[in-house]
């Protein structure tokens, strides 16, 4: 019998060993651990590399540690669980075992069928398009039980297990608080040389790593970023902010940190900010640019930042629907599912189409934007200007509320955040 596991061994603590001992008991041969890589959920980085982190899983009992790729490591929970579970069914696992605050997976699985038939029938979208959150509205439908944090991870296995058709059969273990400290809490002691909670080998690789100077000398700072994109989605100019104790000259702290930075990512400037600053909520507005190459052949140069529509596109008709998306509207016709937003509402105010040889650009600033709403608004246009669409029909179609009376959500590559604005 193959047992899968879904983890971040953030580090490998008590806890994980218990449970993997637990397993041998109950007759697993194999245990196969998906885990996380250099970055968990809430994009934090890890608290030491993710190679140490899987060494000390394995000297800790697993048979095999796989890397969860980022996009879904650092996604929602919902997100996080299904492509965690589709690694571990594509291994061909026969359990899944996670631990859970209620220990009993009858509840679990029934919470998870009351959500998955109340998305198939749109009744989560209907509320949170009113004045009811995402959580709030999962809460009601699911009940207390997913009130607690793991028992709402363990329904997104379930979730994931049942779209996915699989055989893996889910079983949990109760979580029993005082057996050990959490992780987050074991990552503030550690560097104080108060290793309790960790078993020896995660204790040797630790100080290992540490000598190595590859441990990072205090928890990592938690980074507030102005907004989630979509993935595939670029930005021109993304803004965050954390607290640390910094040495560093604020003008050359980007040169510092371009060094361990991926090639894709630049630090263009930093600077001190209140206390009380906060770039996601104090931004006023944002503006989005999408770029569209409109030609019958291909840029090998533009084809990953800009999508390729070959066909003719009538720039005066997409400008004359543009101005129907102008002002404040509700706009959930324009918005994929799964918002978590209270309300649809939203303002736009400015919505320009420019055309340079034939590079597209579309540029749309607003007050804030719905999930995917910039992409379909882009789609849309693309529907006016090659005639499936016709420009008197646009206020119709936004106040329909219908996203089926939209045009398709343009491929995320072609998008770019351009600008946020805080004055």
């Amino acid at each position: 019998m193959i047992t899968g596991i879904v983890a971040e061994y953030n580090p490998f603590h008590s806890g994980h060993q218990y449970q993997t001992e637990k397993l041998r008991e109950n007759g697993a041969d194999g245990i196969i651990a998906v885990m996380s890589g250099n970055f968990v959920q809430r994009c934090e980085p890890a608290f030491f590399r993710k190679h140490a982190r899987a060494e000390a899983a394995v000297r800790g009992g697993i048979d095999l540690v796989i890397e969860l790729p980022v996009r879904f490591a650092t996604a929602s929970a919902e997100k996080f669980a299904f492509g965690a579970v589709y690694l571990l069914d594509m291994c061909g696992c026969d359990v899944l075992n996670f631990g859970s605050e209620c220990g009993d997976i009858e509840q679990l699985e029934a919470c998870a069928e009351k959500l998955i038939e109340a998305d198939e029938n749109g009744l989560i979208a209907k509320a949170v398009s009113g004045e009811e959150s995402f959580a709030r509205t999962r809460q009601r439908i699911g009940g207390e039980i997913l009130s607690e944090p793991n028992n709402t991870l363990g329904v997104e296995y379930i979730k994931a297990l049942k779209k996915l058709n699989s055989n893996i059969r889910p079983t949990t273990i109760k979580r029993t608080f005082g057996y050990h400290a959490s992780a987050s809490e074991l990552r503030r002691n550690i560097p104080d040389g108060n290793f309790e909670g960790l078993p020896e080998t995660t204790k040797e690789i630790i100080l290992r790593e540490k000598a190595l100077g590859k441990l990072l000398k205090c928890p990592p700072p938690r980074v507030t970023g102005c907004g989630r994109t979509d993935t595939g989605v670029h930005a021109k100019m993304y803004v965050c902010n954390f607290y640390a104790e910094n040495t560093i000259p604020y003008e050359k702290f980007p040169m510092a940190l371009n060094t361990k930075l991926p090639d894709d990512i630049i630090c263009l400037s930093a600077s001190e900010a209140d206390d009380d600053f906060d770039s996601r909520y104090m931004a006023k507005k944002k503006t989005y640019s999408y770029y569209i190459k409109n030609s019958n052949i291909p840029d090998a140069f533009t084809k990953r930042y800009a999508w390729h529509y070959k066909y003719n596109l009538d720039l005066d008709k997409m400008k004359e629907a543009a101005k129907a998306f102008l002002g404040t509207h509700d706009f959930l016709g324009f918005a994929a599912s799964g918002f978590t937003v209270k309300t649809t509402v939203r303002t736009i105010y400015s919505l320009e189409i420019e055309k340079k040889d034939d590079l597209i650009s579309i540029d749309i600033t607003g007050d804030g934007f719905l999930y995917n709403m910039v992409r379909i608004i882009a789609g849309t246009l693309v529907f006016v200007g090659s005639g499936k669409i016709k420009v008197e029909d646009m206020p119709g179609i936004l106040e329909s509320k219908d996203r089926k009376r939209a045009g398709i959500t343009a491929p995320a590559h072609g998008l770019f955040l351009s600008e946020v604005y805080y004055d």
